[in-house]
């Protein structure tokens, strides 16, 4: 009996927890600028440095600003993001996004465990300050 009791509140506890955000779709390019926040022509330019550096160096750069965190904090929503585009790939995980969220007023660099050793925390929380 207990057994079950502790099925059924598991279960009442997944219904009631929050549904993950809907990530959008990843851009073709290393932007993605939902917010609409970066000018065309510095969009442009940045796309182009930005895909000569990630054919380069085989890692992943991407810069994404989004509309909205869908109720999530930033931290879940980068991770969340960066998984579900692939940014860096499952074997390398040399990935980092740039996520900013303007309306929340938060950024941050989110780093795959490939790149931590060329970016820890500490660099990536100057960076940002």
């Amino acid at each position: 009996m207990r057994l079950l009791l502790g099925w059924l509140l598991a279960l009442l506890a997944l219904a009631g927890a929050p549904a993950h955000a809907a990530y959008p779709p990843r851009p073709d390019g290393p932007i993605l600028d939902q917010a609409g926040i970066i000018p065309d022509a510095e969009e442009a330019a940045l796309g182009e440095k930005l895909k000569a550096y990630n054919a380069k160096s085989g890692r992943s750069l991407v810069v994404a600003t989004v509309s909205s965190l869908e109720g999530e904090d930033i931290q879940s929503y980068g991770v969340g993001l960066g998984q579900t585009w692939g940014v860096g790939g499952n074997e390398s995980d040399q990935g980092l996004i740039l996520l900013v969220a303007p309306n929340e007023r938060k950024m941050r660099l989110e780093v795959g465990y490939g790149l931590e050793g060329y970016m820890p925390d500490v660099l990536a929380s100057r960076i940002i300050r």
